[in-house]
């Protein structure tokens, strides 16, 4: 009984960690910019000062790490409509990738599916209703 509980939570953690190591930098479909943070708030900037992040899966969605991370996790954190997405001491937002499949791809909360990560005019990651324009696709290049 023992072997098998270790033997699960050995799997656990190495799926964790495997995935925890994937680095991504994460650019706007309609543009040259990439996430970027300017203290805690989640802005775009060129790619020589894209910042890094890791991409936690979990079911029912996945938390956006930036990198590196220390314990308690930061976590991209949706904050309402209109609002700019924040980098927070806390899991509470996980985030749907939709299509799962395909490139670029939308961003959206879990809690509500139908806001999404939207670049905004003044380089600001915001969270708006999804209207499927190219401003609120997103593509994730593996950073190696």
């Amino acid at each position: 009984m023992k072997f098998n509980f270790l033997l699960l939570l050995s799997t656990a953690l190495s799926v964790v960690a495997q995935l925890s190591n994937e680095t991504m930098i994460i650019q706007s479909s309609g543009s040259d910019l990439f996430w970027a943070l300017d203290n805690i708030k989640v802005v775009l900037k060129p790619r020589e000062q894209a910042a890094n992040w890791t991409i936690i899966r979990y079911s029912g969605g996945n938390y956006i790490l930036p990198l590196p991370y220390d314990i308690p996790k930061k976590s991209v954190q949706y904050n309402g409509p209109g609002k700019q997405l924040t980098v927070e001491k806390n899991l509470n937002t996980k985030w749907l990738f939709e299509p799962e499949s395909e490139l670029p791809e939308l961003i959206c909360s879990s809690k509500q599916p139908n806001m999404c990560a939207t670049e905004d005019e003044e380089c600001k990651v915001i969270a708006l209703y999804n209207g499927a324009v190219p401003r609120q696709r997103w593509i994730f290049h593996k950073v190696h």
